[in-house]
């Protein structure tokens, strides 16, 4: 099977309330009760949470710091919050076990960054 092809595509856009983006981004995640963090990657995001792949199994209903890192234009940026696991699918294969998280707390300068970020992904916005 081939590579997949570098750009962002759009999932989901009549069915839910913010779009979703299907990209794929670095990030840092640990416990609450941890300051150890360990690497993850996000492959779907919204203004509401990500679809993420983490090397260990969690449950739903946990609670993790996660920080995000991406580009505004040439800038990298970086945004940190307290989410919740909603879904988890176990796959021991080469990406690790999906889980999706929601954001539960994260400031309102990190929100405003994010919005951004997600706004230059949408094809629909204008300049």
């Amino acid at each position: 099977m081939g590579k997949k092809e570098p750009g962002v595509r759009i999932a989901g856009l009549l069915r839910r309330k913010f779009p979703r983006f299907l990209l794929n981004l670095p990030l840092e995640y640990s416990s609450l009760d941890s300051n150890i963090s360990h690497p993850g990657h996000a492959e779907d995001a919204s203004e509401e949470g990500l679809k993420i792949y983490l090397p260990e199994r969690l449950r739903v209903g946990e609670n993790l710091r996660i920080k995000i890192f991406f580009a505004i234009g040439s800038e990298l940026q970086a945004i940190e919050s307290t989410t919740q696991v909603v879904w988890a699918d176990f796959r021991p294969d080469e990406k690790g076990n999906r889980y999706g998280v929601k954001f539960l707390d994260i400031s309102s300068e990190n929100s405003e960054k994010w919005r951004q970020f997600l706004d230059s992904l949408n094809p629909q916005q204008t300049p």
